[in-house]
């Protein structure tokens, strides 16, 4: 094909790219698909290309998606890397590939069933004992373990790439819980936002018929006793590499996400512990390593699972995909038995080979390896030995020789494989467009007799240009991947579930999605209430800067003590008589990492409840607590009294903001009831410990009106309370505002009212009352505040000037609002009022939700 000789981009790439490159065929010449990609690079400009590479940088990270990096001694939340410049694959060739794919998936499936059924292939000879026995992820107790289906490997991801002779080769096999089918879905939707360009004529097939598959395999196989079934997608939880895939795509396909704390087995049946009481599971999408699945049988240790989760699978009452066991399927030592055991199972020839490997458990095999050690690459033959690839040619003599004797002491342990010449695409680099080595994982789901393929996949290239090294936790950068037909009609991307095969049912909300909730309405409360205390103590404060006052005045340490009991940050090395040291402190109160109750440990609390519920929040609420997420690096980075002012003004926006997107968007469910009832009960304990402490004493009257103004001030009525009485402050005036008044939003007032409103709206069934305890203490707490008089709460004693009516009735309120928290979480968290009324219910209550 002739080339523009405008076409720079291409030309400037071909003098750097080998002949084992994706852009040239096995004649040598530039593939049309190719060469029209690069003609839409040419148009756009290599600039304007790395200005939208910094936007989808950008979205990337305000969209959350992150691949964490948990080691030993740290964890870190990595955002996930996109190069602008898509994989592509000729769509005659994609569909050579699918065939091969789609072989292996079937014959995988076909070992899997072997190794725990009948293991024909090991008296056969096909494998080698020590393959299965000798293997990690051989687990006994699954033997008796089956899903009511032909395929028992519902999903299946595999990594390719293309070798030195032009064919494409399988490196590694996916089969316990196949990530990267949720990145590649946001890959193609930010490069299709923010780099439409690149599609001109080229119309990728899109990846949404894959999506509808899914579903439709997932509801047509889970149908078991149930016309409406309730899946549940289960994650390790937040802290977890591929976490943000697991909320992603529960929240795309509106499945439940849940860990293994939301689950519970009675009777042989899987329960999700919900707010309205224990809901049946049909279909379980698991994400956990299989052997954490069930603590009863498997790893004892494991904090992850479900206790009793294979005798449920044993009695047929819930379909886990993938099963358990099916993890064998990924180790090396079965890649050099792959070709016959094809041609015993299924009769003919691997469509696609793996790459060349070698178990070193045998003679020939390694004495092979040993002599041809310095071009191989070496790893351990179970993958649940954590082990990295250790590239031979790198290693001097005595690395060579340590090597050796490690085989040779245990050569069943090892498998070698060659260090093929892989080939390069194209990839935006630094700025420049480079050739990378890379390799693509493709995703298949079973449709009941086969297997269908997602006409595209999740390509990674290796950051290392010297070395194939494509993992996401060693930097690997990701790719979309485009099946390119010129012939193609384009449509639209869209997710189309079928109706008459799956009723829509609402879900539940678990009871650990509603205690992060509720606690996430709590912590951006607490957050929000010290920021707005501390600014109006910094004013305080650079007034009487302004002022030039040599001695710090008493109000100023009474505001500083009252933020000490708000936060519980101690004071107890700050000398509140030198008036510089208040600021010191208020610093001390935002942004110390050693003390619970600063501004950055809730603001730590917070984002750790929304990333726990990150399938909750719309992409304007999850850009907000990315801001807010911001917020706390820029507290990392105070130094000044200015700093903080701006800082927290900065942050005060946001956490408003937050509140507004959510009042704005978010569906009037469950969730939204705890979120909302965790901050108005926040927010009332918080004012009463201000006005508490505040007022501890009765202050001379020039004290009193700086008192009364700087708390009316905080709460943002102190012009509203000078259009009523004009500049006469009076403590019984602003009392009856800030407690009784239930018009205002900052009165104690209001405030149990919006809690006691949130809390209604909260499920009761489970409880069989129409009074829970929860209600009964807010009732209490709201009678108590209607009763008062407002005269009453204002005496104070002569000779102590202790205000004990004032202290009396808000010590318990306090106790009664604090006490709301504990009851919530019996009732809805933890379950204990469910689970010891457990032992009065037959199994059939049980089944029907009657409890």
């Amino acid at each position: 094909m002739q080339i523009d000789a405008s076409t720079n981009l291409l030309e400037n790439y071909l003098k750097i790219a080998s002949k084992n490159d994706e852009t040239i065929d096995k004649d040598g010449n530039i593939k049309p698909i190719w060469a029209n990609l690069f003609n839409n690079l040419q148009h756009l400009g290599l600039d304007n290309l790395n200005q939208r590479s910094l936007d989808i940088k950008n979205k990337l990270k305000e969209n959350g998606v992150t691949y964490n990096i948990s080691t030993q001694n740290s964890g870190e939340n990595r955002a996930w890397k996109l190069d602008s410049i898509p994989f592509l694959y000729d769509a005659n060739e994609w569909d050579t590939i699918k065939k091969g794919l789609v072989q292996r998936a079937v014959l995988l499936n076909e070992i899997y069933k072997d190794f725990y059924g009948s293991q024909k292939l090991i008296k056969d000879g096909v494998f080698p004992a020590h393959v299965l026995y000798g293997n990690d992820g051989f687990l006994p107790p699954c033997m008796d373990i089956k899903n009511p289906f032909k395929n028992q490997l519902s999903m299946y991801a595999v990594d390719f790439s293309r070798g030195p002779d032009q064919r494409l080769w399988i490196l590694d096999n996916r089969t316990q819980s196949p990530s990267g089918s949720g990145y590649a879905l946001e890959n193609r939707g930010l490069l299709s936002s923010f780099l439409p360009e690149l599609s001109k004529g080229i119309e990728p097939k899109k990846l949404a018929p894959y999506f509808n598959s899914f579903h439709t395999a997932i509801t047509k196989n889970g149908k078991i006793n149930s016309s409406e079934l309730n899946i549940v997608y289960l994650t390790p939880g937040p802290f977890n590499e591929t976490f943000f895939e697991h909320s992603y795509l529960a929240s795309y396909f509106g499945y439940t996400l849940a860990q293994g704390s939301d689950l519970v087995v009675r009777s042989s049946s899987v329960f999700l512990k919900t707010v309205k009481g224990l809901e049946k599971v049909d279909v379980i999408i698991r994400r956990i390593d299989e052997d954490f699945s069930d603590p009863l049988e498997l790893r004892k240790e494991s904090q992850l699972g479900i206790p009793g989760l294979l005798q449920a699978m044993r009695a047929g009452n819930v379909i886990v995909i993938n099963p358990p066991g099916t993890g064998i399927l990924e180790n090396h030592m079965l890649l050099p038995f792959m070709k016959s055991a094809s041609r015993a199972i299924l009769g003919e020839d691997l469509l696609m080979p793996n790459i060349a490997t070698w178990w070193c458990g045998q003679p020939k095999e390694l004495n092979y390896v040993l002599e041809n050690l310095p071009k191989l690459i070496v790893k351990k033959g179970n993958r649940k030995i954590r082990h990295s690839s250790i590239f031979c040619r790198t290693l001097n003599e005595a690395e060579l020789a340590k090597l050796k004797e490690e085989i040779k002491q245990n050569p069943r342990d090892f498998v070698a494989q060659e260090e093929c010449i892989l080939f390069t695409s194209p990839s935006l680099v630094n700025g420049q467009i480079l050739p990378r080595l890379s390799a693509t994982r493709a995703f298949l789901v079973s449709d009941g007799d086969s297997f269908k393929v997602m006409d595209g996949g999740l390509t990674r290239s290796s950051a290392d240009p010297e070395k194939f090294v494509i993992s996401n936790q060693l930097g690997g950068i990701s790719k979309d991947t485009w099946i390119v037909d010129q012939h193609f009609l384009p449509q639209k991307e869209k997710l189309v579930f079928n109706s008459d095969k799956f009723n829509h049912r609402y879900n539940s909300l678990p009871s650990r999605a509603a205690e992060n909730m509720f606690w996430a309405g709590r912590n951006t409360e607490r957050v929000l209430t010290t920021v707005k205390f501390s600014r109006v103590i910094l004013q305080f404060i650079q007034e009487e800067f302004s002022m030039d006052v040599k001695q710090q005045p008493h109000t100023l340490t009474i505001l500083s003590k009252t933020l000490e009991a708000l936060t519980y940050v101690s004071s107890e090395d700050f000398d509140f008589s030198k008036l510089e040291t208040h600021s010191k402190y208020i610093q001390a109160v935002v942004s110390s990492r050693k003390m619970p109750g600063t501004v950055v440990s809730n603001l730590r609390n917070l984002l750790n409840c929304a990333t726990t519920v990150n399938e909750k929040w719309n992409h304007d609420t999850k850009r907000y607590i990315n801001a807010i997420e911001n917020s706390m690096e820029e507290i990392g980075t105070i130094k000044t009294t200015h700093q903080t002012q701006r800082i927290l003004e900065r942050l005060q926006s946001r956490l408003f903001g937050f509140y507004g997107i959510l009042s704005e968007s978010f569906p009037r469910d469950d969730s939204y009831y705890f979120f909302e009832a965790g901050k108005y009960l926040e927010r009332a304990i918080n004012q009463v410990v201000l006005i508490k402490n505040i007022f501890l004493l009765k202050q001379s009257s020039e004290i009193e009106k700086e008192l009364l103004e700087t708390l009316l001030h905080n709460n943002n009525i102190l012009v509203f309370y000078r259009q009523l009485y004009k500049s006469f402050m009076n403590l019984e005036t602003t009392l009856d505002m800030l407690l009784l008044d239930e018009t205002l939003p900052c009165s104690v007032s209001f405030l149990i009212d919006k809690l006691n409103n949130n809390l209604q709206k909260l499920p009761k069934e489970a409880f069989g009352v129409r009074l829970t305890p929860t209600l009964a203490l807010v009732l209490e707490a709201q009678t108590m505040v209607r009763l008062s008089k407002v005269e009453d709460l204002g005496v104070y004693n002569e000779d102590s000037h202790e205000m004990f009516n004032l202290h009396s009735f808000l010590d318990k309120i306090e106790e009664l609002l604090s006490k709301v928290t504990e009851n919530l979480t019996n009732q809805y968290f933890t379950h204990t009022l469910i689970q010891h009324s457990l032992v009065e219910y037959t199994d059939t209550d049980i089944l029907n939700n009657e409890i």
